[in-house]
């Protein structure tokens, strides 16, 4: 019989084996430096990691100031922008997959030959290690996994880790920056796919709703 352990391992042991025996198994391991060593490793990999400058902010309330909004308003507005048409990207390819069934790939060892091999998207949904035409950026076909970054400013012990203006000022230049970014880009690509550009209110309203939720 198998005796789990509490890393989520099994071991084999007697199917005779009393209580008081897996006990002592148990303890033995849980005592082991090794395995100490090993499960301290684990929490320490698994655990949050704060961005490069996390917190950290110039000294003096003018200087602080400037720099919250000059430098990580834009870049926080960035970040988001980019997380945002990543996970619309993701959303985009699944509705896309639904439809159609156009899968993704599987590549080297993963792959049947080795190489590269194409699968269907029922298929990869089951199979769940399957890359989106769009990966890295859409992640694995079926899975919530696009690419979200967490950036420079990140930090873990904050109530809410993604709001790293500091000022009132800075979250309306992030939220501004955010939007222009979006508008911009959402009208270049609806530009390109020659979608709503009729004068009529429905095809403008369709423009402004896909722009901005990029």
């Amino acid at each position: 019989m198998k005796l789990d352990l509490p890393n989520g391992t099994s071991i084999e042991v007697p199917d005779d084996i009393t209580e008081e025996q897996k006990q002592k198994i148990l303890d033995n391991i849980a005592n082991n430096e090794s395995y100490q060593s090993q499960e301290a490793q684990k929490i320490e990999d698994n655990a949050e990691q704060s961005g490069m400058i996390g917190d950290w902010r110039p000294e003096g309330a003018k200087t602080s100031w400037l720099f919250d909004n000059a430098v990580v308003a834009p870049y926080e507005a960035s970040r988001k922008f980019i997380n945002s048409t990543s996970s619309l990207a993701e959303g985009l390819g699944d509705t896309l997959g639904e439809k159609t069934n156009l899968g993704g790939f599987r590549y080297g060892n993963e792959a049947s030959n080795g190489l590269m091999e194409y699968i269907p998207y029922d298929e990869a949904v089951k199979l769940g290690n399957v890359k989106g035409i769009l990966s890295p950026l859409t992640g694995n076909i079926g899975k919530k996994d696009y690419s979200h970054i967490k950036g420079f400013f990140y930090d873990p012990d904050k109530i809410n880790p993604e709001d790293n203006t500091e000022s009132l000022t800075a979250s309306f230049v992030e939220g501004g920056v955010q939007f222009v970014l979006g508008w911009v880009t959402g009208g270049k690509i609806l530009k390109g796919l020659k979608v709503g550009t009729q004068l009529t209110r429905k095809g403008q309203f369709a423009k402004a709703t896909v722009q901005g939720a990029i």
